[in-house]
């Protein structure tokens, strides 16, 4: 079985969050995360760790955990942040 890339991207950022940025991008190749350069807050890494590992694995189009949820919120306490996740296109 062959996994998955995937890309991230920030879409949303409302409130008092000062380590996000809207339009940040990362991938995760052959299940290794590539982040940008000025890093990721550990409260989005918590929350998109387990929906990663669901979504690099490709499985049938009816069964696809990126067809049930591609996008993914920040437990932030105090901002909104949001992450979209689609398959890598090359």
């Amino acid at each position: 079985m062959k996994l998955r890339d995937l890309k991230i991207k920030l879409i949303k950022v409302e409130g008092a969050c000062s380590r996000c940025r809207a339009g940040t991008e990362m991938e995760v190749r052959n299940a290794k995360l590539h982040i940008p350069e000025e890093g990721m807050c550990l409260f989005a890494l918590g929350a998109l760790i387990p929906n990663l590992t669901a979504s690099i694995i490709s499985t049938s189009e009816d069964n696809d955990f990126l067809n049930l949820i591609n996008e993914f919120q920040c437990p932030d306490p105090f901002a909104e942040v949001r992450f979209k996740v689609e398959p890598l296109q090359e």
